[in-house]
């Protein structure tokens, strides 16, 4: 358990984090996360009708790492900061549904930790050794979803809004248009539901002859 001190009421705070217009641009920020940090090659999302899975094959986290990036402290944190341990990742898990979960792997080293803390602002955050009993289990987890030998990976087990086909679709529509050149560039791939993410071409080729000849 590492505790911080305690901002004021939780249910207060948590209600005051960022609202999305849509579940794809709350996803969007949990989607950077895993493309900015870490060199990133690969990106898998599992998006069921109660439950969403996004792994990644970057750096993973060690427990430091992942406290900074479940706590608020609003003396870090700016007004509508986003990024690297900003409000993103609290905001859009929050925005999404309940109860996420962060499976980690980084040198080796499996930690596992639930995002969100209890009354007392005690975030549940544990490195799972070889002689822990729940050890088979959470290697298991890590072998069913992980896309690398490090990396990440978040369930939010518990959805506020159904994941429909028709969302599967448009998600993977903004995707292909949202990450068509940065991820593009530096060669992320991402999966929706077994299926890899076609990037759009969001240039058109000149419709007449004598300017597209120059």
């Amino acid at each position: 358990i590492l505790t911080e001190a305690a901002p004021p009421e939780k249910e207060a705070l948590y209600g005051d984090l960022g609202v999305y217009p849509d579940k794809n641009s709350a996803l969007a920020e949990l989607i950077d996360n895993c493309g900015e940090f870490g060199n990133t090659t690969t990106i898998k999302i599992v998006c069921n009708p109660d439950n969403i899975i996004i792994s990644d094959d970057g750096a993973g986290l060690n427990p430091e790492t992942m406290v900074s990036m479940f706590r608020i402290k609003r003396n870090e944190h700016q007004q509508g900061e986003t990024g690297k341990f900003g409000y993103g990742f609290k905001s859009a898990t929050n925005f999404l549904g309940r109860g996420t979960t962060v499976l980690a792997r980084q040198d080796g080293n499996l930690i596992w930790g639930k995002a969100e803390p209890n009354d007392n602002w005690q975030y549940e955050i544990k490195p799972i050794s070889p002689d822990d009993p729940e050890y088979a289990d959470y290697q298991e987890q890590w072998e069913v979803n992980s896309v690398g030998n490090s990396g990440t990976i978040i369930t939010i087990p518990t959805l506020k809004e159904e994941f429909s086909g028709s969302d599967v679709i448009s998600l993977s529509a903004f995707i292909a248009e949202t990450y068509a050149i940065n991820f593009k560039n530096k060669r992320i791939s991402v999966y929706i539901n077994g299926n890899k993410v076609s990037y759009k071409s969001l240039f058109g080729k000149p419709s007449i002859k004598e300017f597209e000849k120059k």
